[in-house]
């Protein structure tokens, strides 16, 4: 018999077992990777350049295969437009308005023009981008095109949410701002989200548990759960905030080799 505390109380979204991913012979980027992720979770991947974070966020998108092992995505792979994907670039198209490139892969999916504009006017305004709906990319700072790529991908109404390390290239006060604009909307939209970052700080504000990956070739070193039920600005000078980054941190060397 399962023990009632062996239950899980929420339905795994991603599930992945001893999965190895090779380019080569000689390049082996993930191996052994055990992972499941739990619906409304926010798990951020961290690891050294290199190790294999985004090949593994890839595979569970299924824009790539792995070599060996399973990836399984329960009760989203039979659903179109489940699985929404934000690169680390924002890749608009120049020539499109905010709101046209929110609406391209409405158009993709031949959604009549009425119900894209409807949708797409409502993703603008969940990150909070009323007012710019007209405006080109050139118009727009490298924070407001990140909030319409968000949209963009918002506008499918995923259940599963991938982020390859979107808010990177953005300046200390505009990552932070962004990420607490974001939390609200993963948080309020109940979206199930693996999160790619280099920032441990990032990692730790942002998400449920922390997966720590090795050095190539990539593996779970340690899955680390974040205590904080709520979450606000003051929280990164806290003492049980940097205690958890410390944590983290002292994982990422050991994954490295270094003690």
């Amino acid at each position: 018999m399962v023990a009632a505390s062996e239950i899980r109380a929420d339905p795994v979204r991603v599930s992945i077992r001893d999965l190895e991913k090779r380019f080569s012979q000689d390049v082996v980027a993930l191996r052994g990777i055990d992972l499941d992720v739990e619906e409304g979770e926010f798990v951020s991947l961290v690891g050294p350049s290199g190790c294999g974070k985004s090949t593994l966020l890839r595979l569970v998108a299924g824009l790539d295969h792995p070599t060996s092992g399973k990836v399984a995505r329960p009760g989203i792979d039979d659903v179109p437009g489940s699985v929404g994907f934000v690169f680390q670039d924002a890749h608009l198209l120049p020539w499109r308005t905010a709101r046209r490139n929110v609406e391209l892969l409405l158009e993709i999916q031949n959604i009549p023009g009425e119900e894209r504009r409807r949708r797409a006017q409502e993703a603008l305004a969940r990150v909070g981008l009323e007012g710019f709906e007209d405006a080109y990319p050139r118009q727009l700072s490298g924070g407001m095109k990140m909030r319409v790529s968000l949209a963009r991908t918002l506008v499918l109404d995923p259940q599963l949410f991938l982020l390859d390390e979107p808010f990177g290239a953005l300046d200390e006060i505009t990552r932070e701002k962004l990420n607490d604009d974001f939390l609200e909307l993963t948080r309020s939209s109940g979206l199930t989200t693996l999160f790619v970052t280099h920032s441990v700080t990032e990692a730790v504000y942002l998400s449920t548990r922390v997966v720590v990956i090795s050095d190539r070739p990539g593996t779970v070193v340690d899955e680390i759960p974040v205590p904080f039920t709520e979450r606000h600005r003051g929280l990164r000078n806290t003492p049980e905030f940097v205690k958890t980054c410390a944590v983290v941190s002292e994982t990422l060397y050991r994954g490295m080799g270094e003690r």
